[in-house]
């Protein structure tokens, strides 16, 4: 069990010996570990199939179940995710219950399932995958902010606010992409990427979204006044 100590203003830290606690009543055979960045949680997820494990799971937020998946993606072992973040959009699209111990009880007692991942390729042949939602454009600026300057504020207002903020600098995109092999180019306030109904904390980026039909979602929003994005 991978521990990001900062997910939720410290909530996984919190949670961590409820967990422990939990799974030791369970008789369920579990080696906890505090990461220190996002790397070393990569760097741990990807050696936990040649170090003997089964199964490495993610105890925090979205962030941290992604590095734990680009970590141990292709390994073969089994993710899991115990939401103790601030968004914890993908355990809310995959159906995990939001409480680290209730999420614990399902990671005993419950089956792994098939889920779709998404591969991005970016300039300089580099690949990434990820199993959430993602963007370009406004999004993309309000989750930096998210992350950074207003990182201590509550869940959705901390997106909200964030949004509003990068409104007022952000400009619009010029996309041009090809889709189901028809070409579509447009100025766009943003473009998500979505394998997950919600991002941002909630946000139904995609509300008809499953995460295991074999396919991804796009949603693209047009230039907007600031009244109408909020």
């Amino acid at each position: 069990m991978l521990v990001n100590p900062v997910s939720g203003s410290g909530r996984a830290l919190r949670a961590q010996p409820i967990v422990e606690g939990y799974l030791r009543k369970q008789g369920f055979p579990a080696d906890f570990c505090v990461t220190t960045s996002a790397e070393d949680m990569r760097q741990r997820a990807a050696a936990a199939a040649p170090d003997g494990y089964r199964c490495v799971a993610a105890l925090g937020g979205d962030g941290a179940f992604h590095y734990v998946l680009t970590g141990a993606f292709g390994t073969g072992v089994v993710m899991a995710c115990l939401p103790a973040g601030s968004g914890n959009d993908i355990a809310m699209g995959l159906g995990i219950p939001l409480d680290p111990v209730a999420a614990a009880h399902l990671l005993v007692h419950g089956a792994p399932r098939a889920v779709d991942i998404l591969r991005a390729c970016f300039p300089g042949n580099q690949v990434r995958v990820f199993i959430g939602a993602g963007g370009i454009g406004l999004d993309a600026e309000a989750n930096q902010l998210a992350t950074g300057k207003f990182r201590r504020m509550p869940g959705l207002l901390k997106y909200v606010t964030a949004a509003l903020v990068a409104l007022t600098t952000s400009q619009p995109l010029h996309v041009t992409a090809e889709i189901d092999g028809a070409p579509f180019q447009r100025p766009l306030l943003l473009a998500a990427v979505a394998n997950s109904p919600t991002y941002g904390a909630g946000f139904k980026i995609a509300p008809s979204v499953r995460m295991d039909d074999g396919w991804m979602d796009l949603t693209f929003v047009e230039d907007l006044p600031w009244t109408r994005v909020f």
